[in-house]
């Protein structure tokens, strides 16, 4: 057993790649092999890709592949914040970032990972907010109210 109880044995899943990271030279060689193609070739169209989009986000363009995500530019205004050591103010520009909403083919492969439904969600502007989880597992009973005085208006 590996860290939090996590089984690392070489058979396991999270240990039959080298690295619990995929790296750019990792996807090139998978993408090779699945196409026949070399990996000169190969590296060539995924950096062109990844340039291309880096090109498009630092124009503003919104990026979307259906069922994949959206990548998305947003601005921040510069703000006030306190320094959590000093409670002093600190002047924090405006920024752009980048932002990626994963899409429905994402959002369903990652939460089969999880084991269960993922957590019902509400958007609200351009975020989406965890409600709640989705199920409760059937071991575990309905919360019952708090107790109330009688002389309680509530």
């Amino acid at each position: 057993m590996g860290l939090h109880g996590i089984n690392l044995t070489p058979s396991s899943p999270i240990m039959q790649s080298e690295s619990i990271t995929s790296t750019k030279k990792e996807l090139v060689q998978r993408i090779a092999e699945d196409t026949g193609q070399t990996k000169s070739v190969v590296r060539k169209v995924v950096q062109t890709f990844l340039d291309t989009i880096i090109d498009d986000l630092a124009q503003g363009k919104r990026i979307e592949f259906r069922e994949f995500g959206i990548f998305e530019i947003k601005h921040r205004e510069a703000r006030t914040a306190r320094n959590p050591r000093t409670n002093d103010p600190v002047e924090v520009p405006a920024q752009r970032l980048v932002k990626f909403k994963p899409g429905s083919r994402m959002r369903e492969r990652i939460a089969g990972q999880g084991g269960g439904k993922p957590a019902a969600t509400k958007k609200v502007g351009s975020d989406v907010k965890t409600l709640r989880p989705a199920t409760r597992p059937a071991s575990e009973p309905p919360k019952a109210p708090p107790p109330t005085s009688p002389d309680s208006p509530f």
